[in-house]
C-alpha cells in the first residue's frame, strides 16, 4: 500500500496538512461582472483557489512542500528494494533534480537485480542523458533498445530510438 501511495505522489500533487506552511487570502478583488464559481490552478508544487461571487474574486495561494515530503519518505520509510529505489531515482531525474543521486539509486537497484532490466538500462540511460554524458546515454539507451527489440516491447522501442535520435542530432 506504501507503494502504491508513493507511485501515485510521483504524479499528483497531494496536499497534507503537514505540508501547508499556512494559507494566505489575497485581498478580494472587484470584478466587473456578476459570477459565482471557483477555479483551481494546480502544479506539483503550488495551487491557487480562485473564489468567485457577484462582484468579488479571493485567490488563495496554497504552497506543497513535495520534494521535501519525497526525500523525508525516501530516507524514513522506503525499504532498500528495487521498486522503492526505481521510484526514487525516476523522482529525481524526471525533474532534473539531484541527478547523481537519481544515478547512484538506480546503479544500486540493479545490483539489488543482479542484471539490468530493459527498463533499468532506459532510465539509466536517460540520467547519463540529463547529466550530459552523451556517450554514455547513448550506450545504455542502445543497450536497452536492443533488449526492448529481443522482447518486442514497441513503447521501449520508440523511446529509445526517440532519445537516440536526438541524441545523435547532437553531433551535427
Amino acid at each position: 500500500m506504501k507503494n502504491l501511495f508513493l507511485s501515485l505522489l510521483l504524479t499528483v500533487p497531494v496536499l497534507l496538512p503537514a505540508q501547508v506552511e499556512y494559507l494566505r487570502l489575497s485581498p478580494a478583488q472587484k470584478i466587473s461582472q456578476r459570477v459565482g464559481m471557483t477555479d483551481v490552478d494546480i502544479t506539483e508544487t503550488t495551487a491557487n483557489l480562485g473564489i468567485s461571487w457577484e462582484r468579488t474574486r479571493v485567490d488563495i495561494p496554497i504552497t506543497f512542500y513535495t520534494r521535501e515530503a519525497m526525500e523525508t519518505q525516501f530516507k524514513t520509510e522506503f525499504d532498500q528494494n528495487i521498486f522503492d529505489l526505481t521510484i526514487a531515482a525516476t523522482y529525481y531525474y524526471e525533474r532534473d533534480i539531484a541527478l547523481e543521486k537519481a544515478k547512484e539509486l538506480q546503479e544500486i537497484a540493479i545490483q539489488l537485480r543482479g542484471e539490468a532490466s530493459v527498463w533499468d538500462l532506459h532510465r539509466y540511460g536517460i540520467i547519463h542523458m540529463k547529466m550530459g554524458k552523451r556517450e554514455e546515454a547513448i550506450k545504455y539507451l542502445t543497450q536497452s533498445l536492443n533488449m526492448a527489440v529481443d522482447t518486442q516491447n514497441t513503447y521501449l522501442i520508440g523511446e529509445n530510438e526517440k532519445l537516440l535520435e536526438n541524441l545523435s542530432q547532437k553531433d551535427h
